[in-house]
């Protein structure tokens, strides 16, 4: 597969992440679409009035946009391991690339909601105005080292440390992380066996763990798939593609809606699917700006809802109003949310992908290739899984 064909797979990481931007700027900054329609009766509105509102509702694809997420999120890390794997160099690699950004940002949220409540804006810390301000409220109860470490080691049972309510995805990231390396020994059909089971723990249990891990297995089967050549018939037009993206979005919206998280979520892997294919098979442009959005992507991800908290302290502050109605707040609170989480990739994880680009393979430990986990015994995959165990346990030591 060409380098070239993954690097376009930049724009799916790109357009979802400045959806779930826009989705936690609406919650913090604006009304709503009840309290917008009933302070707003549709016999006040203007004809452009519609078009925005529906934009406004649609842009909320709620958990759906995270779990394509967690599809590319498995089929990069497939893709990482295609010369082979090495398990303590994939730790390593992984953990440093997470932990330490994850880490500043928690502590940056805290001190934000402390100095938007307690510095810019009291007046936000108010329960039963929305729920945002009652999320607020409890969060910054529970400012607390107590609640720091349940964040730090995902064991948390109430708000994040500092109202971060985007970390609920991280959980599974590194979950996922966690069962790589027995994903990986597995063939082609043992993974499809781990996601037929794992169907079936997720549809008796309803057990999130379960549920999320189904994407980043199918995000690696997706790769293996299309490494060998899998495509639709025939060749479609990109006006083709493009009705069906919007079908299926639309689609997506609706179930979601009416609360059909299975069958929504089902309908997110076949736009995942077509997505990747238009992709990987033809050529696409895909501008510079948005290539930039996606390699910030996992700064945006980890600081952009503290920045939002901030910038509605301040318009609270300047404006008195604690309850926005107009867009411009939230399309404005989207950019400044992009900024605040700039710092975080320049000084922090800009750098430290630097620094494991240089490390490169040094002081690798064995790798299991592709090439020679091909129809060998389980035995001889169990040996070399322990083989490369205890070379991870010596390292350590």
């Amino acid at each position: 597969m060409q380098k070239s064909k993954i690097e376009q797979l930049h724009l799916i990481r790109a357009i979802a992440m400045i959806g779930v931007v826009l989705t936690h700027a609406k919650f913090v900054l604006w009304s709503g679409g009840e309290a917008y329609l009933a302070k707003y009766p549709t016999a006040t509105w203007h004809p452009t009035d519609y078009p925005l509102f529906f934009t406004d509702l649609i842009s909320s694809l709620g958990e759906q946009r995270v779990y394509l997420f967690f599809i590319l999120s498995g089929f990069f890390i497939q893709y990482s391991v295609r010369h082979g794997f090495s398990l303590p160099a994939f730790l390593r690699k992984r953990l440093l690339r997470i932990y330490p950004a994850y880490v500043v940002s928690a502590l940056l949220a805290g001190l934000a909601l402390y100095v938007a409540v307690k510095v810019i804006s009291p007046a936000i810390y108010t329960e039963h105005l929305r729920e945002l301000n009652s999320r607020l409220v409890s969060s910054y109860q529970g400012l607390t080292v107590s609640s720091l470490l349940h964040t730090l080691f995902f064991t948390n049972d109430g708000e994040y440390f500092g109202l971060t309510i985007q970390y609920w995805s991280l959980k599974h990231e590194m979950l996922f992380y966690a069962l790589f390396p027995f994903y990986v020994l597995c063939s082609f059909r043992g993974q499809l066996g781990l996601l037929g089971l794992g169907l079936g723990l997720a549809a008796f249990t309803t057990n999130s763990l379960v549920f999320c891990q189904l994407f980043f297995l199918i995000g690696m089967l997706f790769y293996q798939l299309f490494e060998r050549g899998i495509q639709l018939p025939g060749t479609w037009p990109a006006w083709a593609y493009c009705t069906a993206f919007g079908s299926l979005y639309l689609s997506i919206y609706l179930l979601n809606k009416l609360q059909y998280k299975y069958t929504s979520s089902l309908l997110t892997v076949v736009l995942a699917f077509l997505a990747l294919e238009f992709l990987l098979t033809r050529p696409v442009r895909v501008p510079r700006f948005l290539t930039w959005l996606s390699t910030i992507s996992y700064s945006v991800y980890l600081n952009h809802f503290w920045g939002l908290l901030l910038y509605y302290a301040v318009l609270s502050r300047l404006s008195g109003e604690l309850v926005f109605y107009s867009r411009w707040p939230y399309y404005t609170g989207a950019i400044v949310a992009v900024l605040c989480s700039l710092p975080g990739y320049y000084l922090l994880e800009k750098p430290i992908v630097a620094y494991l680009r240089r490390s490169g393979r040094q002081g690798q430990a064995p790798t299991i290739t592709h090439e020679n986990t091909t129809g060998l015994p389980k035995l001889q995959l169990l040996q070399s899984a322990a083989q490369i165990v205890r070379v991870a346990v010596a390292e350590k030591a």
